[in-house]
């Protein structure tokens, strides 16, 4: 039972995926979102292309900016808008498609549009402070023996070269003050001052000791407030979370939160007085799903409010300049506005639903009868599993195979779990009901069913879905396989079985379902001892009894196996997979 429990959890990996809704950035009051998407409004010939979008609090969603007619490989995101909503900065972004000669340099620069005013255009990365006079622009190319950031006064027009060693971008909340101070990493967390001082801000490992000699700069995400005054940054060793100093004050150095699940993204008040970030962390067991979620924490006391309780879980987040409000996006592909003192919640943009397309065209390959994985964004508004049988519709999602519904294994915010119905064969089309967003995509994707296509199931760390001969658990570094012993291994698309099961069932116990085809195992990958052992023995080769989709292949190792990370190969038909596993002491 244990293994089943597990299994179950396996097959919900998923392949990484960019949200729907990216790069927020919002106005002082937080009236106002701007925001890239690729994704077009419903019913306009937009191309797939990142544009530049806004939204109200009142539900109503603008395309802003998109890419010039004349120019195919033109991107726009990461908007910075200032306070008062006027100002707005972003970056043009190029880019060369696989197996495209790109008539553009590749690259990308930044732009500053104000009402009224010519746009004003700078290569590289910008960033804008919150009253909307100074940009920091960095990422250009440059002739020196270091990097190079550059501030500038727009009202002004003077423009300060500053060389920085070893310069990595920032991520999280606004990094240029009002007064033309900007924040960066170089070594360690420095302030920079308009005139082209520096000034060091002290970070520190939260662990155990609190020996000054252990300080160092741990700060790749981080924040300030609009006088940068206060600078509240990501920690990353010893206890994860946040750390909080006045620059000014070394001695004012502390922690603001603890959590070993980390803290990411903070994004600081105008005043300094609130720091919206993420978090998986239960914090008061508020959040006992363990999804990541919006929170906010006063610098001042301490305390944690819990911002979102979302069933998808929110991907990005950003705080209103006086701290009330909040615009976030989830993983299901919402956008929300939310009221922090009253805890007023709106869904500025429902579940918006994107599929992965592959960039060659190729369709998704799978065998009659086996588990089969379609993967995009905002795919279900929540994780959800099915039951036995198999249902064609969970959680209010239906996918289609040429107009027909599939049996679902579970759905979730970025994968969707089918089977391949046994009597399938050829080219099919794959579909997915709209929502009601305002935004779509594409939402086909073609799915070829062949004989055999074999692949084996791993864990989330990666590891190969081996089980020990008594089930007590899985083959790892610390548990490893033993000579000898009876392993069991977990796969999809060996193929027709000599006792049929019908679509949506889970296979019996008795009669075992036995794959028709040869299955051969052979040593693979690895440096054997002369003469190498027997090949692993092939036991049992079907479906795995309880389960939908999966099979179950059954080998003895030979008493002579080496003690090292040993590969094998499983071939059925003319379709293979390699995985490799420990072999240990027994």
């Amino acid at each position: 039972m244990f293994f089943l429990k597990w299994l179950s959890l396996a097959v919900l990996i998923s392949i990484p995926s960019a949200a729907q809704f990216e790069d927020l950035s919002t106005d002082d009051t937080g009236s106002r979102v701007w925001f890239s998407s690729l994704l077009r409004l419903r019913g306009t010939d937009q191309e797939l292309y990142d544009k530049l979008f806004t939204a109200d609090a009142n539900g109503h969603v603008t395309l802003l900016l998109q890419r010039p007619p004349d120019n195919p490989y033109h991107l726009l995101n990461r908007p910075e808008v200032s306070g008062d909503g006027r100002t707005l900065a972003y970056l043009a972004r190029y880019y060369c498609p696989p197996q495209v000669t790109c008539r553009v340099a590749v690259g990308s620069h930044g732009v500053i549009t104000v009402p009224g005013q010519p746009d004003i255009e700078v290569t590289g990365s910008i960033h804008l402070s919150r009253n909307g006079r100074y940009i920091m622009r960095d990422s250009y190319r440059y002739l020196g023996p270091t990097d190079q950031v550059e501030m500038i006064d727009l009202q002004t027009g003077t423009r300060h070269q500053i060389p920085v060693a070893n310069f990595l971008p920032i991520s999280g909340g606004r990094q240029v003050a009002s007064n033309g101070s900007a924040l960066v990493y170089a070594n360690g967390l420095w302030l920079i001052r308009f005139d082209g001082s520096f000034q060091f801000v002290p970070t520190w490992n939260f662990g155990p000791s609190s020996d000054p000699q252990q300080w160092f700069p741990a700060a790749l995400s981080a924040t300030m407030d609009d006088s940068a005054s206060i600078v509240v940054f990501q920690t990353m060793a010893g206890t994860p979370g946040l750390g909080i100093v006045r620059p000014d004050d070394s001695s004012s150095l502390r922690t603001l939160v603890s959590a070993e699940e980390g803290c990411t993204n903070p994004v600081m008040s105008a005043d300094g007085k609130r720091v919206l970030f993420l978090s998986q962390a239960n914090f008061s067991g508020s959040n006992t799903r363990g999804l990541q979620q919006a929170w906010i924490v006063s610098t001042d006391s301490g305390a944690i409010q819990m911002v979102t309780n979302d069933p998808a879980g929110i991907e990005e987040a950003t705080l209103s300049g006086d701290g009330n409000a909040v615009w976030a996006s989830t993983f299901a592909g919402r956008l929300l506005w939310i009221r922090v003192d009253t805890s007023v919640v709106r869904e500025i943009i429902p579940w918006t639903t994107a599929v992965d397309s592959d960039p060659l065209n190729f369709p998704i390959r799978a065998a009659p009868g086996s588990l089969a994985q379609l993967t995009g964004r905002g795919l279900s508004s929540q994780q959800v599993n099915s039951g036995l049988p198999l249902a064609t519709e969970l959680s209010g999602v239906r996918l289609l195979a040429d107009g027909a519904p599939l049996p679902l294994l579970f759905v979730s915010p970025k994968e969707i779990g089918f089977q391949v119905p046994w009597e399938m064969r050829g080219r099919h089309t794959l579909t997915l009901a709209p929502t009601r967003s305002p935004f779509e995509d594409q939402l086909t994707r073609q799915l070829q069913v062949v004989d055999t296509s074999v692949e084996l199931l791993n864990t989330a760390d990666g590891q190969p879905a081996i089980a020990h001969d008594d089930f007590h658990g899985l083959v790892t570094p610390n548990d490893p396989a033993r000579p000898g012993e009876v392993l069991h291994l977990y796969l999809t698309g060996l193929g027709a079985v000599d006792s049929p099961v019908a679509t949506g069932d889970a296979a019996p116990m008795a009669p075992l379902s036995t794959v028709t085809d040869r299955v051969s195992v052979y040593w693979a990958g690895s440096v054997l001892p002369a003469p190498p052992p027997s090949g692993p023995e092939v036991l049992f080769a079907g479906l795995a009894p309880g389960m939908v989709g999966i099979y179950q292949v059954d080998i003895r190792l030979p008493a002579n196996a080496p003690l090292a990370q040993l590969g094998i190969s499983i071939q059925v038909g003319d379709t293979n997979t390699v995985t490799t596993f420990p072999v240990g002491v027994p």
